[in-house]
């Protein structure tokens, strides 16, 4: 037996689905095989579907074949506060705390901002450096937070 709401497996005797916390009744028990559902936003997908189609994010199958996994989400580990500060405070003329970030746009930015301020611009990520290490700044591109270490 499978969750009506999410798909995942129903051991006999629970009243609770243990993935999605929805009530099991009658109603609400799936004997068929069980619904491919995104881990993010928790849509059905199809097969064949190479993206979510409420959220958008590519995905891909999982294990278990009953969940889709984004990998970006996945596969990518939280980035670090201290390293992220320490790039901006010593390299932060160049961006490279922006790009270690994900934000290569304004890693660009800062790049330019520096040589056409003949140095001058370096300030700015010197500053952001600080303002990561104060948590501030407390995520990353992907809206993740960062880690304290």
């Amino acid at each position: 037996m499978y969750c009506g709401k999410c798909g995942t497996e129903i051991r006999p005797g629970n009243s609770f689905c243990t993935k999605c916390g929805a009530p099991i009744s009658g109603q609400s028990i799936n004997n068929n095989s069980p619904k491919r559902t995104c881990l993010k936003c928790g849509t059905e997908i199809q097969s064949g579907n190479a993206f979510c189609p409420r959220c958008g994010l590519q995905v891909s199958l999982g294990s278990d074949d009953s969940t889709v996994l984004h990998p970006r989400e996945l596969s990518t580990a939280e980035k670090s506060k201290m390293v992220a500060g320490l790039l901006g405070i010593f390299l932060g003329w160049l961006g490279v705390h922006r790009f270690y970030l994900g934000y290569t746009g304004i890693g660009v930015t800062q790049i330019i901002v520096t040589f056409i301020t003949f140095g001058f611009g370096g300030l700015w990520g010197f500053i952001e450096g600080i303002l990561i290490l104060a948590g501030v700044f407390n995520k990353d591109a992907q809206g993740r937070p960062l880690k304290q270490t």
